[in-house]
């Protein structure tokens, strides 16, 4: 969960920019606005690329707070979700 006396309605407000980055590469960035919705904090962030582009290759998804000193260092923490494209 959040850090202790954070608000996560608050907290889930603003903007963020997720990059995804294949390698070392960046590969897109989207900026995105945060909802709060079903007890999640979401992003709906449209990140377009060809499929081929992470053929085979690792990718991390990261999430950054630019603007929202409640939330920013609880996501930094949690940083990366690292998946793997298959060919």
């Amino acid at each position: 969960g959040l850090p202790a006396g954070v608000d996560a309605a608050s907290a889930c407000s603003g903007s963020a920019t997720v990059t995804l980055t294949v390698g070392k590469k960046k590969l897109k960035t989207a900026r995105t606005s945060l909802d709060y919705a079903k007890g999640l904090c979401q992003f709906n962030a449209n990140l377009k690329f060809k499929a081929k582009a992470l053929a085979g290759k690792k990718f991390t998804v990261a999430v950054d707070f630019p603007g929202n000193k409640l939330i920013a260092p609880f996501y930094a923490a949690k940083q990366g979700k690292t998946g793997s494209a298959k060919k």
